[in-house]
């Protein structure tokens, strides 16, 4: 690979101040979720529509140029280089990831029938699909698509899913029903910038209209383990609402051991003498003692638990709540995260997801 071929997009040294916009954590839950964002551009309509003349005109000329699509259309930087985007990116894949070499722009001309259902291959070589964000796509479109124009259609939430044969048979005409995901057409105007999950099942849908569209597709990876959020994230401590764990136990700290949750509860109760007993010199003795007045009484319980680690007990929680109409997103997410990220980034996640 040249020097060229291989970019690494670090945050503030991208952008057109240097200040990448992050992801809110409702964003990113959102991405978690559904499997993809929409980025509107920053960039003004003229610029877009200036990229999709020299794209034309390129295509006229000669043949796609495949990879080499950045040095032919060089005002592409310029997209991928927009504040949203390369915050976006840095949000859910962290500050060190790469633009994979390969990219490629596809040309939708009228008549082009629909696409199967299918997951893209990981170009060239297997790897293991992960359940947590590795590895993005990012689509843009330097024209208005409309639903005539045969936009990308995606199955939001099926990048939990696999055709039960996988990598071997990820082309499926229609997909199983049980999977309860609903199609969703792309159509997005010039210049949005469409963040899926690699994973995602997706297709081109057929262009019933006279106008050819363009997709610029690239590819982003995360090239390190997550140890703090690289979205925005303000510690203003954790919502235990919804957790029988005492806060001390869910605090973002690095690396999380076992430890020890107090917790103090306070009781009080009151109890009253009766010195009503019809005998007036026993009620008369009563009063004198002040045994007759409600007399408040204060028991302070203290119980200490010791836990294993807080990702094992908030695993078991998780995992002990069935599927919500077909839902397996929270389940795969979590066996991933046990599995393959720091324990601060587990809890953070499934808080998320209570």
């Amino acid at each position: 690979l040249t020097q060229t071929e291989m970019e690494v997009a670090t945050a503030g040294s991208q952008g057109h101040d240097g200040r990448p916009v992050l992801l809110s954590a409702e964003q990113v839950q959102q991405f978690l979720v559904d499997g993809y964002l929409v980025l509107p551009s920053v960039l003004p309509l003229s610029f877009h529509q200036d990229l999709f003349k020299e794209t034309e005109a390129m295509f006229a000329a000669e043949s796609n140029p495949g990879n080499n699509i950045m040095p032919r259309i060089a005002s592409l930087t310029q997209v991928f280089q927009q504040p949203n985007f390369v915050g976006a990116i840095t949000s859910l894949l962290g500050n060190a990831y790469m633009i994979h070499p390969h990219r490629h722009c596809h040309e939708s001309l009228p008549g082009r029938q629909a696409q199967l259902w299918h997951k893209d291959s990981y170009f060239g070589y297997t790897q293991p699909r992960s359940h947590m964000p590795r590895w993005l796509m990012g689509m843009y479109y330097p024209q208005d698509t409309s639903i005539a124009m045969g936009p990308t259609a995606i199955m939001p939430r099926s990048q939990y899913y696999a055709s039960g044969k996988g990598d071997k048979n990820r082309r499926l005409a229609t997909l199983p029903a049980d999977w309860m995901v609903q199609e969703k057409n792309l159509t997005c105007s010039a210049g949005s910038i469409v963040i899926i999950s690699y994973d995602i099942w997706h297709r081109g849908t057929a262009n019933v209209s006279k106008d050819m569209r363009f997709m610029f597709k690239f590819q982003f990876v995360r090239t390190e383990e997550p140890r703090v959020p690289s979205w925005h994230f303000q510690q203003t401590g954790t919502n235990t609402s919804n957790s029988n764990l005492s806060p001390e136990c869910l605090q973002w700290t690095l690396p999380l051991t076992p430890q020890t949750c107090t917790s103090t509860t306070t009781t009080t109760t009151t109890s009253t003498l009766r010195c009503n007993t019809g005998d007036q010199q026993v009620d008369a003795l009563l009063s004198s003692m002040s045994n007759c007045d409600s007399t408040p009484t204060t028991t302070t319980t203290t119980t200490t638990t010791t836990l294993k680690s807080t990702v094992d007990a908030l695993l078991e929680k998780q995992l002990a709540k069935p599927p919500i109409n077909g839902d397996l997103s929270r389940v795969f997410l979590v066996k991933g995260a046990a599995n393959r990220v720091s324990d601060a980034l587990v809890v953070h996640l499934l808080e998320f997801l209570k």
